[in-house]
């Protein structure tokens, strides 16, 4: 049946990645072909930092003797001289070391300290969770991954999309695995606003009208940066209903299975 694909859906917050990414690991169940759905930030040590951080608790005594624990040594393991040239070994350490001192003082990251933690989370799932999961035959279905980045950073950060992914070279330089399949999911802001707010969702300052108009904008500008990484990019109108844009996700896994394998299994 050929290799196992990373598929990665993207799109600004209600746009709907979480409802197709289980629609299409269901579609790929039925067809004997297993998946896991891979989120970020994840559930390791550094996916937990960033979800505190967002939750306000930087300043919370028992995280900040937990982090001090682990992160040098998750650092380590991150970046040996056989992934990392010195010099950029040298710089990663000395913003990880801003990091803690930061967080100790209880003050706040700056964006682009946060999209350095957000890196250094996707370094430990790439290695650990992806490329295992690839290796043994299982579609990996990325809801959020390289393009997220830069998207959030210039929409909440206001940081150049170009200035992030050259952050992400340094830190996952050797290690990034570029997906097989890129589809963003385009829904204009309003109506991704509409559906966060008819969903019950409790809006943060960055699910305001703007943000979510900045954020897509990003998209746009992370998208072209990353059409010549490989793999293919597919833009899915979204503005219908969830049946139509679920044949069109899945008209864009087939194309792109069916070119490297000449075959198509969904």
């Amino acid at each position: 049946m050929g290799k196992a694909l990373l598929v990665n859906l993207e799109g600004p917050d209600g746009v709907g990645k979480t409802t197709h990414s289980i629609m299409l690991k269901d579609a790929l169940a039925e067809k004997g072909i297993e998946a896991v759905i891979d989120h970020e930030p994840t559930s390791g040590d550094f996916g937990r930092m960033i979800k505190i951080i967002l939750n306000k608790q930087t300043t919370a005594q028992d995280f900040i003797v937990e982090t001090q624990k682990w992160f040098r040594r998750s650092m380590e393991s991150c970046f040996t001289e056989s992934i990392v040239v010195n010099h950029y070994y040298d710089e990663l350490r000395i913003r990880a070391d801003g990091i803690l001192r930061l967080l100790e003082a209880g003050k706040r990251l700056t964006g682009l300290d946060m999209q350095f933690l957000f890196f250094l989370d996707r370094f430990f799932d790439i290695r650990d969770a992806i490329n295992p999961s690839l290796e043994k035959g299982v579609w990996v279905i990325a809801d959020r991954y390289s393009l997220s980045s830069g998207a959030y950073g210039f929409g909440q950060h206001d940081i150049p999309v170009a200035e992030t992914f050259a952050l992400e070279s340094k830190v996952l330089s050797g290690i990034y695995r570029y997906p097989d399949v890129k589809i963003y999911l385009d829904l204009p802001a309003t109506k991704c606003l509409e559906r966060l707010k008819k969903a019950g969702r409790e809006v943060d300052i960055f699910e305001t009208l703007y943000g979510l108009e900045k954020t897509t904008q990003g998209y746009k500008q992370a998208i072209a940066l990353k059409e010549d990484e490989g793999g293919m990019t597919f833009i899915v109108d979204a503005d219908q209903s969830i049946d139509v844009v679920f044949q069109s996700v899945l008209a864009c896994v087939r194309k792109v299975f069916k070119f490297n394998f000449e075959t198509a299994p969904i």
